[in-house]
Formats: C-alpha cells, structure tokens, sequence
C-alpha cells in the first residue's frame, strides 16, 4: 500500500441511506453525479499525493455501480477504458461486495493499482498500491 484517503459528506444523508427495519433510500440522480465527481476526484487525491499519473496506473479497480460510472471515471482522469476493470455486466450492482469480488477477479500486472470506492451515507474513498508480481 502506497497511499489511501477516505471522505464522507453527511450533507446528503438523505440522498444514500438504509436505515434499521427500512429499505434502501436512494436518489439516483444525486447518486451517480456525485459519484462521478468525487471518484475521480478521491483517485487524483492519492496519485498526486505519490507523483503518480493515472497514465502509469496499470489497473484501476472501483465500485461495480454501473457501466457508465466506470466509463465516466476513465474519461474523468484522462485513460483508456481498457485500464477499467469491469465485471458489473456479468454480476450487476452487487452493492458494497462488488469491488471485493472485482478484487478476486482481476488480473493483476506489476505496477500501481489504485481501488475506489464510494456508498452509503455518502462515503467515498482510493487506495493506491504497487503489484509487485
């Protein structure tokens, strides 16, 4: 592990949360925008923190939200969506298990990788490390 940082925001609380003997509450607009702000966001956090530019991470493995989120976060920080790793076609959303299972999935290749996230109660956060093969 190279570098993480996590952050939340409870100003929208309301927006993500499942509270005790309730289901999940979501406004799906408010969601998916500000994931795809704060994901890249978080991402640049932590490669900037290391003198890392995305061009050289060989992996990115994020929250499984859906397709167009991944795509949005590669175009978001300038890299081929090849660099994406992508299983959501295959499981769908799997909530907070999807990057776990992407995680055990990927073929990882030395060099960094970063890991992304973001969810419930709007928590979000990036993990950087280097495969070391």
């Amino acid at each position: 592990m190279l570098d993480s940082v996590l952050h939340t925001d409870g100003a929208y609380r309301d927006e993500l949360a499942l509270e005790w003997g309730s289901p999940l509450r979501m406004n799906g607009l408010t969601v998916i925008l500000q994931a795809a702000r704060k994901l890249p966001g978080v991402i640049g956090e932590v490669l900037k923190r290391q003198s890392i530019p995305a061009s050289d991470v060989r992996q990115f493995v994020m929250h499984q939200a859906n397709q167009n989120l991944i795509l949005r976060v590669a175009k978001s920080l300038g890299v081929d969506a090849g660099l994406m790793f992508s299983n959501v076609g295959k499981y769908g959303n799997t909530s907070s298990a999807s990057m776990l299972i992407a995680a055990s999935e990927w073929d990882p290749s030395p060099g960094p990788v970063v890991f992304a996230g973001f969810g419930a109660g709007f928590n979000w956060g990036a993990l950087l490390a280097r495969y070391a093969g």
